[in-house]
């Protein structure tokens, strides 16, 4: 030890064993599993069967494929291989076979230690059972550790496969010892009388350090378990052996919350979160359910071996990753290549002496010749040094030829209590469009139903920017994610789009145009006693222009509302531009769509945002119905049955006072005016009132308004 640190140099294994019987931990419980296994029993076990190993030919250079549930033994094992100079890959004994067929592969290892029921995926020349391994244990003496250097080769994890296919990042002796330092001793200031709990297994680079190295390193313990630990287990276990701390991912959280009793963690002292950003809200209400004990984000990485920027016991800030922990360095860089200015989001990278060396069978290094490694991820660092996550790099969707962060938009969306999870990404529809959908998860005992959906997007409309707020939504009972938590986003964006929002069984938008017609009808179209005097033709046509006016109007602002999912049509602002109402360019052309399908009229993709409003999309569509001459091609479909169809139908019905023999006559008379009536004119309002006969009243509009 150096200042209460393991010296860097020399075997892993040795050097933490020795350090357990000079600190008196020997006696001194490592694992709860459940019964209690001591720090002596680990590193003697370890020894033992480091001479089983050699006895059956094993040396150093050779490779031994661990596929094992977290166990004492497991720990034993990954000893033993360190020391006598052996590989080791630790891997999951959850995968597929075709996963472990690969390791296999990949690995070439000179054994696979594993368990019965896995025993049949590997081949069998070179594959044993952990139980026989333990029991030749029994009957040898603890072996010699194998004199290595800090920059030997010891052990191997794969990465989640998020970016590609999986990479084993291969670690040496003195990888561990870094980020001891860093997150045991900086972060977390571990001691002897801590025991943690951890819902990541051993073979994660998060579940390692904070079941194996962390607590071999400090002298505390770990409580383990064989099955993977969900919440209720954890509140099991932590109820029964009273961990100080909590190792978990932001979902695991989350799902406590949801599913536990806070009284069942009531030993805790802080909480650890990693794997992906703890979002504020969920950061909030963990705080809450622990009794405001600190939250402690952080971010690691399988490359750097665990976390390297950390919120501490000492210092904590909900909404954060913490501040980089001593002796990494971190840096982010702006698209230019330089440093980004405080608050400026950028591309991460860090540099420290655990960062792994290569990956096996893959020719390029993690990090460049001058030490620093690109994570992949988003962030910015304020001017004190905290660093706040936005995304990783390669979750950036790109809809429409806009980049997006989804998790900006995954931020507003869990605000809602009902959603305990959230994931957007960007899908292709069968037109080959990008969009984006979002994908949530109800909390228990909840339901997210069209009204939730409906006020979740206007939510995200009053927020965002519009081309940031998804169209789709897909209600799922969990997120794809690696056993680690890790959202695996490739898959979502796999999945075939949901029916846009605008299509779902909404109501239909309320409109008083209903009552509108009526009281026209009632009042205007149809005297009581029969007296068409008493209404001038002028007026009555210009009344008629008023009405299909308000008529195409009233129709392009509901069709709008459906789009928008605003019941209330009156709501919107018909002069407001469309992109403050919240459309994108995908929803101008679904609105342009479905006015050509009611008008019968060809619409080009741009009509929305060439005429700018609701009302200036009125007034191009109640032109080129009226025959007159718009700025883009706008033609007049033989089959399409409009609701201005319809409308002008009943206006036939309306003026059938004129005369029942000359109602088709004044039907296609009123179709030819209704585009170019204009008020004002009292000559011929005087001149129409003169006329006694429908042909003079047609003779009246052919000399004013030409033939039709």
């Amino acid at each position: 030890m150096v200042n209460g640190n393991l010296m860097v140099n020399g075997n892993l294994a040795e050097l933490l064993a020795q350090r357990a019987s000079e600190a008196g931990w020997y006696d001194k419980p490592a694992y709860y599993a459940p019964d209690v296994v001591t720090h002596g029993q680990i590193h003697e076990g370890a020894a033992r069967l480091g001479e089983v190993l050699s006895s059956r030919g094993l040396s150093s250079g050779d490779r031994v494929l661990l596929c094992l549930p977290d166990s004492p033994e497991l720990v034993q094992l990954l000893l033993a291989c360190l020391a006598r100079g052996i590989l080791a890959f630790l891997v999951n004994p959850d995968l597929h076979r075709d996963d472990h067929a690969f390791q296999e592969r990949d690995t070439e290892p000179a054994l696979v230690v594993t368990s019965g029921p896995l025993r049949d995926r590997f081949q069998p020349s070179g594959v044993v059972e952990a139980a026989e391994l333990l029991s030749d244990a029994t009957r040898v003496d603890p072996g010699d550790y194998k004199p290595l250097s800090g920059g030997d080769l010891a052990y191997a994890t794969y990465t989640s496969g998020t970016t590609g296919p999986p990479k084993a990042a291969i670690h040496r002796h003195a990888d561990p010892l870094t980020f001891v330092e860093a997150m045991c001793r900086n972060a977390l200031r571990l001691t002897p009388r801590d025991t943690g709990l951890c819902s990541a297994r051993m073979y994660f680079a998060y579940g390692m350090g904070n079941s194996i190295w962390f607590p071999l390193a400090t002298g505390g313990s770990a409580v383990i378990n064989q099955v993977p630990i969900s919440p209720e287990v954890a509140a099991v276990l932590s109820a029964r052996f009273e961990p100080s701390v909590l190792y978990a991912v932001p979902n695991f959280f989350a799902r406590v919350i949801d599913t536990c009793a806070p009284d069942s963690f009531r030993s805790l002292r802080c909480v650890v979160s990693a794997g992906e950003a703890m979002e504020i809200g969920l950061a909030e209400r963990v705080m809450e359910f622990f009794g405001g004990i600190p939250i402690l984000d952080g971010i690691g990485s399988t490359e750097v071996g665990q976390t390297f920027v950390s919120n501490s016991v000492d210092e904590w800030r909900l909404g954060t990753l913490g501040k980089v922990l001593s002796p990494y360095e971190i840096r982010v860089l702006a698209a230019d290549g330089t440093t980004a200015a405080p608050g400026v989001e950028g591309d991460l990278s860090v540099r420290g002496s655990s960062i792994a060396p290569g990956y096996w069978n893959w020719p390029e290094p993690p990090a460049g010749s001058d030490g620093w490694l690109d994570t992949r991820d988003r962030v910015s660092i304020n001017d004190e040094g905290w660093v706040t996550y936005h995304c990783r790099a390669d979750d950036t969707e790109i809809v429409g030829g806009v980049n997006v962060n989804p998790r900006e938009i995954e931020r507003l969306i869990l605000e809602d209590d009902v959603v305990a999870e959230a994931a957007v990404v960007g899908l292709r529809e069968t037109t080959g469009a990008s969009t984006l959908q979002a994908f949530l998860v109800p909390t228990s005992d909840a339901l997210i139903d069209d009204l939730v959906l409906r006020d979740i997007r206007r939510r995200l409309l009053n927020r965002l920017s519009a081309f940031k707020v998804p169209h789709r939504f897909a209600i799922v009972e969990r997120l794809p994610r690696t056993p680690n938590g890790k959202l695996l986003r490739g898959a979502l964006r796999m999945e075939s789009p949901a029916k846009p929002i605008w299509e779902l069984s909404w109501a239909e938008p309320q409109s008083d145009a209903p009552a509108q017609r009526e009281n026209w009808t009632a009042e205007s179209a149809h005297p009581a006693d029969g007296n068409v005097g008493e209404v001038t033709l002028k007026e009555r046509l210009a009344f008629l222009q008023l009405e299909r006016d308000r008529l195409v109007a009233d129709t392009v602002c509901t069709e709008a509302a459906k789009l928008l999912v605003e019941p209330d049509p009156r709501s919107l602002d018909r002069d407001l531009a469309f992109s403050e109402l919240g459309f994108n360019s995908q929803m101008t052309v679904e609105l342009g769509n479905r006015l050509a399908a009611l008008t019968g009229l060809r619409l080009p993709e741009t009509i929305g945002w060439d005429c700018g409003s609701i009302s200036g999309l009125a007034q191009y569509l109640e032109a080129a119905l009226s025959g007159s001459d718009t700025s883009a091609p706008a033609n007049i479909g033989s089959d399409g049955l409009a609701a201005i169809e319809e409308e002008l139908k009943k206006v036939e019905e309306m003026v059938s006072a004129i005369g029942p023999s000359e109602k088709r006559r004044v039907a296609d008379r009123l179709r030819a005016l209704l585009g170019t009536v204009t008020g004002g004119e009292d000559r011929l309002t005087e001149r129409i009132q003169a006329a006694s006969t429908p042909d003079e009243i047609f003779r009246l509009i052919d000399s004013e308004f030409g033939e039709s």
